[in-house]
């Protein structure tokens, strides 16, 4: 029973950490220095799943300097999510056409860590809990399918 609840425990983990991870970044982000930056690229990234499924996913860069040393971004904000059509995710470009001056956060001692647009949208908070809940039940279905019951 010990190794079973240990990989049940790692599943949920490792689906768990990086989604804390960019919660987090997503608060501190808030806090952040700020720099000002020009859009250079824009554009909408299709990417198709194993089973042939389009994802549409926002591209674009940035280009920034802090005290005097330049960096390129890429984040729209610190937890970015795909799309299912290409017409929603040139939505979410739309504010960010090439050319445009915007307002960069970056990491205070890592720059290339930045965002345009700080903290967490209640859509991530959202899809947050439906992640977090889907790794809760995978892990508690893989220790029921080994035999083991479940809380």
């Amino acid at each position: 029973m010990p190794i079973v609840l240990g990989i049940s425990l790692a599943f949920l983990l490792l689906g768990l950490l990086p989604l804390g991870g960019f919660v987090l970044r997503g608060y501190r982000s808030t806090h952040w220095p700020i720099a000002s930056g020009t859009i250079i690229v824009s554009r909408v990234h299709v990417e198709f799943s194993a089973s042939d499924e389009p994802s549409f996913c926002p591209a674009l860069e940035y280009r920034f300097s802090i005290m005097g040393r330049k960096y390129v971004g890429n984040r729209i904000r610190a937890l970015t999510w795909s799309h299912t059509s290409h017409e929603s995710a040139s939505k979410a470009l739309s504010d960010y056409p090439v050319g445009k001056i915007v307002t960069v956060r970056h990491h205070p001692s890592r720059p290339e860590d930045s965002v345009l647009e700080p903290g967490l949208r209640h859509r991530d908070i959202v899809l947050s809990v439906i992640y977090v809940a889907v790794c809760i039940y995978l892990a508690a279905e893989l220790t029921s399918q080994l035999g083991f019951p479940v809380l």
